[in-house]
């Protein structure tokens, strides 16, 4: 499962912990709202956490993702949408991976910004998702698998209209991870 996690972050933190994801069961994207940014194509590099990320077209507007790591290369699937002034990248396993009846692919949210020749990625917090907070815009429905991973189980419309109501990147999202173009 981390290494799941890494992949689907596209290693927006190291995680120490096997429940520390966000997660949805409903994209943030619909057909209408797709986004694709044709700066983030090409071949992306961290090289303090060793990860490498090649960015092609897929199929329907979407993004195949190729994310390798210290531990192998996994392919995802990503599409753009953008929710007020922020864009996102809907991160999900690639299709026709057959991983048997009972597993449901789950979607991780990752923004990102985009400038020239870097791009930084941030999940939800997990712990500040769990942690409560007084005054804070009630979380959408939600509940933990066996993993204690938040599961979010609302609506793509209710998921959107959360996620525009969310405060800055420094309280609900993680530290960013940078990565940066590779030349040649």
């Amino acid at each position: 499962m981390k290494r799941l996690w890494l992949a689907a972050l596209l290693g927006a933190s190291a995680l120490t912990c096997s429940g520390c994801l966000v997660v949805s069961l409903e994209p943030l994207y619909d057909g209408t709202t797709i986004e694709v940014d044709e700066r983030l194509l090409g071949t992306w590099e961290n090289t303090e956490q060793q990860v490498t990320i090649v960015v092609e077209h897929g199929e329907w507007r979407a993004y195949k993702l190729t994310y390798t790591d210290r531990s192998g290369a996994m392919s995802l699937l990503g599409y753009g949408t953008r929710i007020g002034d922020a864009w996102f990248l809907d991160v999900t396993p690639a299709k026709g991976l057959d991983s048997g009846p009972l597993m449901i692919p789950a979607h991780l949210a990752c923004r990102v910004q985009l400038g020239g020749d870097r791009f930084t990625v941030e999940a939800l917090d997990y712990d500040w998702f769990i942690r409560p907070g007084e005054g804070r815009s009630p979380r959408p429905a939600h509940t933990f698998d066996s993993r204690k991973n938040v599961v979010l189980t609302a609506t793509r419309a209710a998921l959107r209209a959360w996620v525009l109501a969310l405060p800055g990147p420094a309280e609900a999202f993680s530290e960013p991870m940078t990565f940066v173009r590779r030349k040649g």
